[in-house]
């Protein structure tokens, strides 16, 4: 299969992972060929949050275990503070090594409930960008196929957002589990 196929495969499965999982901001996270693929996109209500204005500085810098860095590499970000209805995974085995090349908007997540945006953000507007590591597998980034994080907070208005990571698997996975759910169907019938 063409790199451009798989490609095309991998942001379609993204797509339906994305429309499952119901995520105001959703992670999408692919094996492409040799390399790893990480696409995000949506937006963040942060009304709840408390903001720092420009006091972050280099967000791959400050890469850990418990943080995810998107996009091109920002040196003026601003802080938000997680609400105390932030609820989620503490952490999850995800990106400790910085990627090849990041193209898009920079944004930083600490699972702990903290959010690095660009300075220029307004919280509700779209935010998108594409990381690529290069010569990597889920296996050399510590992930594994298929699952999935959320984390969830209450916003000013009453309602709920979210930040959800998808870890998709490979398109001849899905295929064989969408096999597997057509086999049951016919089973219970």
């Amino acid at each position: 299969m063409h790199t451009f196929a798989r490609i095309k495969c991998v942001l379609f499965a993204s797509a339906l992972i994305s429309a499952s999982a119901h995520a105001d901001f959703t992670v999408n996270i692919a094996e492409v060929g040799n390399d790893v693929v990480v696409t995000s996109g949506g937006t963040l209500d942060l009304s709840t949050w408390q903001f720092f204005p420009g006091i972050g500085g280099d967000l791959f810098t400050q890469l850990a275990p418990s943080r995810v860095f998107l996009g091109e590499d920002a040196f003026n970000v601003d802080i938000y503070a997680a609400p105390d209805s932030f609820a989620g995974p503490s952490s999850i085995p995800v990106l400790t090594t910085g990627a090849s090349s990041g193209i898009g908007d920079s944004l930083g997540f600490d699972f702990g409930g903290t959010i690095y945006t660009p300075t220029d953000y307004v919280p509700g507007s779209s935010l998108a960008s594409t990381d690529t590591y290069l010569d990597h597998s889920f296996v050399t980034l510590g992930l594994t196929a298929g699952e999935t994080y959320t984390w969830t907070w209450l916003t000013a208005a009453g309602g709920q957002d979210s930040f959800t990571i998808n870890i998709v698997p490979s398109p001849a996975a899905l295929a064989v589990f969408g096999l597997f759910g057509v086999a049951a169907g016919r089973r219970r019938r």
